[in-house]
């Protein structure tokens, strides 16, 4: 068996997962005496009766923990070392930062500690110290006519079952008759250690291979970031031409990880706001020329919403980030062509079970917006009285401005009611129509657009609001090289998704290729 099995080690391994899986396969085959034929039962009569299934309760003392109140232990080192729970678990032995000089259980030097209660259940952990305290979210178990490490080996196998058992919804939790009900099978005391010693060497040539795995993708990510961070930063259109090139070369090689393909996202949009895809014509009218025209649309807009322009101050370090551009694009302040509306500031006690939709940043879901998955509303009568300038419009461009979700975008579509601003999300559309509305959701999601922001954005939950986009810079293309960055980015996004969907079969194929080995191997799925 263990023959057969390193044969098959790089197709296991090289499966997402597949070390971790290899693990867990390795460890099933030792505790049930099918990692090596040599080990299997002799013809010898006695010698085949020593394998029997047995409780653990016949070969196991079992020894349950005690609260020890706070004020009775410390972290200066007096007393005897105390452990509460998985907490203090390493990977292997229990981290000692706690002491106790009035201990009401103690382990000893090779019991197995099993966490029993909380969301550690299962756990275990070997002491490898003279004596230590226990609270009552563990047990020791002390082994009597079994090794400790082929115990040990036993019970790494018995987490996911010991979860799945457990009762009590706050504080899941197992009983005494839980550990002491599990069956094992009981083998020679000699065929234990030699299982024990195959174990660690198939464990050691499972933390090589995943050494290996880590560093070849470590390696890949670098290629991939280094090769787009140099496209990135091309100068002039031959620097540009080549760094493209050197990506078409290793196309398969680089873009074979989601992370680089996701480095490409990025990449191609910040080449597009630079005027860095080959969408250019010096034909078209310099974008320069354009603000006069808006102007009739900024004050109709800005009038109807009741949006007031505020005096903002400028920041240098946001200045200093623009970039040489193309002759016929030009810089714009973001106000000077955006129209932008953050929500009212709505308080619970206007929130209704039913009413006029309230839009929330839960309901943006990977760049769209799911309405369904929030429940707070206004009523008709304060739409109509406050808030009928906040209600959203089919085409605009929505944005998330608070926590962890600030920066997802997605474009409203009418849902066939009325949904309005709220809190932490803002609207935003271009002034005039003739301008594409793509172009913004792609300076959006650019990291020019991202470094802007952050400039400004403080502290663990960052919000802003209008005043920090008022200080932002976009670059503003001419109009019919808009529309042409837009199809592009179509395209190119389309090939993105092309990348993700050929590596996700890669590994949907990887995955039933493991399956069907470790079928062949023991007839486990």
């Amino acid at each position: 068996m263990t023959r057969f099995l390193l044969d098959q080690f790089n197709i296991l391994a090289d499966a997402p997962g597949g070390v971790q899986r290899l693990r867990e396969l390795i460890l099933q085959l030792a505790v049930t005496g099918r990692l090596e034929a040599s080990i299997q039962p002799s013809n010898n009569t006695e010698y085949s009766n020593s394998w029997k299934f047995v409780h653990l309760e016949s070969i196991i003392d079992l020894i349950s923990g005690q609260h020890i109140s706070q004020s009775d232990y410390n972290s200066q080192g007096r007393g005897i070392p105390y452990i509460t729970g998985p907490s203090d678990f390493g990977e292997k032995h229990p981290i000692i930062t706690k002491y106790t000089e009035f201990p009401k259980v103690t382990s000893k030097k090779c019991d197995i500690l099993v966490t029993v209660k909380g969301s550690g259940l299962g756990k275990i952990n070997l002491v490898n110290i003279p004596e230590l305290a226990i609270s009552r979210q563990l047990m020791a178990i002390r082994p009597k006519g079994v090794t400790i490490e082929f115990l040990y080996l036993f019970l790494k196998t018995k987490f996911d079952y010991l979860q799945s058992i457990a009762t009590g919804i706050a504080i899941p939790g197992i009983g005494r008759k839980d550990i002491l009900n599990l069956e094992i099978l009981l083998l020679p005391l000699d065929v234990q250690k030699r299982i024990v010693e195959k174990v660690d060497s198939l464990m050691a040539l499972c933390d090589d291979l995943e050494a290996k795995k880590t560093q070849k993708h470590a390696h890949l990510v670098k290629l991939g970031t280094g090769s787009l961070t140099a496209l990135q930063q091309s100068t002039t259109q031959e620097e540009l031409v080549r760094w493209w090139g050197y990506l078409q070369t290793h196309f398969g090689l680089i873009f074979d990880c989601v992370e680089n393909v996701e480095a490409l996202r990025q990449t191609i949009l910040e080449l597009a706001v630079r005027g860095m895809l080959g969408t250019g014509d010096e034909r078209d009218e310099p974008a320069i020329l354009l603000i006069g025209r808006i102007q009739s649309e900024k004050e109709t807009l800005l009038s109807i919403r009741k949006v007031k322009p505020k005096a903002i101050s400028e920041i240098l370090q946001i200045i200093s980030l623009k970039y040489s551009i193309p002759e016929n694009w030009y810089w714009y302040r973001f106000g000077d062509v955006v129209f932008f509306q953050e929500g009212p500031g709505i308080r619970n006690w206007q929130f209704r079970k039913e009413g006029v939709k309230l839009l929330n940043v839960g309901n943006f879901v990977n760049g769209k917006l799911i309405l369904t998955n929030t429940d707070k509303y206004i009523s008709e009568e304060e739409l109509n009285e406050k808030y009928q300038h906040f209600r959203i419009e089919e085409g605009d461009l929505l944005f998330a401005s608070s926590g962890g979700s600030w920066g997802k975008t997605a474009w409203f579509v009418d849902p066939g009611y009325p949904v309005i601003l709220n809190t932490s999300t803002i609207r935003l559309k271009f002034y005039s129509k003739t301008f594409d509305p793509g172009y913004l959701k792609i300076f959006l999601q650019s990291g020019y657009f991202r470094k802007q922001m952050e400039l400004q954005l403080v502290g663990m939950q960052p919000n802003f609001g209008s005043t920090h986009l008022s200080r932002i810079y976009i670059p503003i293309p001419p109009i019919p090289e808009q529309s042409r960055i837009v199809e592009k980015i179509n395209n190119l996004m389309a090939l993105c998704d092309q990348l993700e969907q050929e590596i996700e079969h890669r590994s949907k194929n990887g995955v039933s290729l493991s399956n069907a080995t470790i079928q062949q191997i023991t007839g486990m799925t």
